[in-house]
């Protein structure tokens, strides 16, 4: 396997969400790449890729995507972006992550995450944004003064090892005093005690919830995560992807923004719920 080169795709990423074309979208990927978007119920290679993408720029013309943070490690990179575009008559914006692994700067394996519903519904999400040329600023210093062991053994490890018994509480002491957290369907951020107020009435509304990180990349002043959301509701078994992105102070979250596809969890409770793509779900 060769290089990574995470800046080249990225810098191939931006000029996609600037002028969105089927075909710069499957330069993209290397050969047998896949990519798998909330409503898809498995990840999708080759034609199938082209199919998709033909059928989201025809349902939405208007779509961009510029993104606003990233981060790397190793062969995986995670871009959080703002989307846009007209959905069902109506100009939306909506926040995203992107968790892709990289063969040189082409995508092996592709994930997004954003929340359907708020999408549909054409509500803000309340996740911010830096602005771009602030974001590309600090991700031009590289990890520049990271003390990335000191961060892995401080905050991400516990952070990782509090979803394998999830304790409330111990989530609000990874926040500083005045961090906030911000999550699918819910249209303030949370801070001080309602975090804690936040994940006891998650846990409690879903029968032995539990995250697995699948991997994870930081930077300084910021982190982010992969995960495998797994648990009950109503007796009902789910298992569905969910990112993270944190913002930090030294090793302590100022914002911490969850994604995650609250559709896909309402149609656990009511399988008659329409599946497919926010695009497909456009026309």
């Amino acid at each position: 396997m060769g290089k990574v080169d995470w800046k080249g795709f990225l810098a191939r990423f931006a000029q996609f969400g600037r002028d969105p074309t089927p075909t710069r979208y499957l330069d993209l990927f290397a050969t047998g790449g896949t990519v798998q978007h909330p409503g898809m119920p498995r990840p999708v290679a080759g034609d199938e890729i082209g199919r998709f993408i033909s059928t989201a720029l025809s349902a939405v013309p208007d779509f961009r995507l510029e993104p606003a943070r990233w981060c790397a490690r190793d062969d995986t990179l995670f871009v959080e972006a703002a989307s846009s575009g007209t959905v069902h008559g109506a100009y939306t914006t909506w926040p995203a992550i992107y968790c892709v692994a990289l063969r040189g700067d082409r995508v092996i394996r592709g994930r997004s995450y954003y929340d359907r519903a708020a999408v549909l519904a054409r509500r803000e999400s309340g996740a911010s944004f830096l602005p771009i040329g602030k974001a590309a600023a600090e991700a031009s210093r590289d990890g520049e003064h990271l003390d990335l062991p000191g961060l892995q053994a401080d905050l991400i490890e516990p952070y990782i090892n509090n979803w394998h018994d999830p304790k409330p509480e111990r989530f609000a002491e990874f926040y500083a005093s005045t961090g906030r957290l911000l999550a699918p369907g819910v249209p303030r951020p949370f801070s001080g005690d309602d975090i804690v107020r936040h994940y006891r009435a998650e846990l409690a509304g879903m029968d032995e919830l539990r995250r697995h990180c699948e991997t994870w990349a930081a930077r300084s002043g910021l982190a982010f995560f992969e995960w495998r959301m797994a648990g009950a509701v109503a007796g009902r078994p789910f298992d569905i992807g969910a990112a993270e992105r944190l913002t930090l102070d030294g090793f302590r979250i100022t914002e911490g923004a969850s994604y995650f596809d609250s559709l896909a969890l309402a149609a656990v409770r009511d399988p008659s719920i329409t599946p497919g793509t926010v695009f497909e779900l456009a026309q």
